[in-house]
C-alpha cells in the first residue's frame, strides 16, 4: 500500500507540475497591445508668394490690378498670411493689400492722391506684428520716404497706421 501511496503522490506531483507549466501563457501567442490612435495635430498651412498673389488676384475687385511685389507673413499676426503691393486702375502704384487666412484681403492706399511712387530701391519687407516696410519717392520733390504701414484687427475693428521718415 505504501507503494501505491508513493506512486499516487508522485503522479499527483507530476500532474501539478505539468499542469502549472501548461497554464503559463505562451509567449509566442500573446495578444498584441491595443493600438491607441492619437489625434493628429493640425499643421499650419504654409503659403508661398504665388499663393498670396493668387488669393489676392482671385478676388473680383482685384482681378484687373497689377501686383508689383509680395511678401509672406510668417507670424500669422491678426490672421494675416501675406501682403501684396499693387498698382490700381488709376495707375497709382502706392497700394497694399493685407491678405487674410480666410482668403480675402484688406486694401489700403498709401498715397491715394498720386503724389508718390514706389522708390526704385524699395523692397516690400514684413517686419512682424502686422507691419510692412517700403520706400516711396515724392514725385514733385524727389524726396525719398521710408514707410511703415501697420495692420491691426481688434474686436472686429480693422485699422491701418502709416508712418514715414524722410531718407537723408
Amino acid at each position: 500500500m505504501k507503494k501505491i501511496g508513493i506512486i499516487l503522490a508522485f503522479l499527483l506531483a507530476f500532474v501539478c507540475v505539468t499542469g502549472c507549466q501548461s497554464a503559463k501563457p505562451d509567449e509566442t501567442t500573446t495578444s498584441p497591445l491595443p493600438v491607441v490612435e492619437t489625434p493628429s495635430i493640425s499643421q499650419k498651412e504654409v503659403y508661398t508668394k504665388g499663393d498670396i498673389i493668387n488669393i489676392f488676384s482671385g478676388e473680383e475687385a482685384n482681378k484687373y490690378l497689377t501686383v508689383t511685389d509680395c511678401v509672406v507673413v510668417d507670424d500669422s499676426a491678426y490672421g494675416l498670411i501675406g501682403v501684396v503691393q499693387y498698382t490700381d486702375k488709376e495707375n497709382n502704384q502706392c497700394n497694399l493689400g493685407f491678405v487674410k487666412e480666410e482668403k480675402w484681403s484688406y486694401p489700403v492706399g498709401i498715397a491715394a492722391d498720386g503724389s508718390c511712387a514706389i522708390a526704385d530701391d524699395s523692397k516690400l519687407t514684413y517686419i512682424g506684428d502686422g507691419k510692412v516696410a517700403l520706400s516711396l519717392v515724392e514725385i514733385k520733390t524727389g524726396k525719398m520716404l521710408d514707410f511703415v504701414v501697420e495692420y491691426s484687427a481688434e474686436n472686429g475693428n480693422t485699422s491701418f497706421k502709416a508712418s514715414s521718415n524722410e531718407r537723408k
